[in-house]
């Protein structure tokens, strides 16, 4: 396996260790929330839908999930998103980037339907400080948050 596969969020020795990184991305998210109105995480695929679901359990703050399907993923419906979106601005939450096409699906389709995300929470531990995606708008330049190093 590749070094970012030995820093993805999961690859924790312990569950309290997982744990620690879970409130590590929510403490990233409420730091966010005091300087703009997020309400929305947006996600795609196993990994980011497991993370935001334990972001919308563990947080106490009411918050919105989309998640953006993956090709043929069609077993609860054929539409290309699942949940709904609330009024504000909306974050990515996913345990890594790779190759960075999930973070380009999600952005892509954001960008397509009117949603603004603002900034990508991650669960692995360092990597890129911005990501940078194309689109028929222009370039978007987003800031990039890894929180796998947990709470102090």
């Amino acid at each position: 396996m590749s070094d970012i596969y030995d820093d993805a969020f999961f690859h924790s020795n312990t569950i309290k260790e997982t744990a620690l990184q879970m409130l590590g991305v929510i403490n990233h998210l409420n730091s966010l929330r005091k300087r703009q109105k997020i309400d929305t995480l947006i996600s795609r695929g196993s990994s980011g839908c497991t993370i935001a679901s334990a972001m919308l359990a563990l947080s106490s703050i009411d918050l919105h999930h989309v998640f953006v399907r993956k090709p043929h993923e069609n077993s609860h419906g054929d539409c290309d998103k699942a949940g709904h979106r609330g009024k504000g601005l909306c974050v990515m939450v996913d345990d890594f980037i790779s190759t960075g096409e999930t973070a380009r699906k999600i952005l892509d389709f954001a960008n397509d339907n009117s949603i603004k995300v603002v900034a990508i929470l991650l669960g692995s531990r360092s990597g890129e400080t911005f990501f940078y995606n194309g689109h028929k708008k222009g370039i978007s330049k987003i800031r990039v948050w890894h929180c796998g190093k947990g709470v102090n």
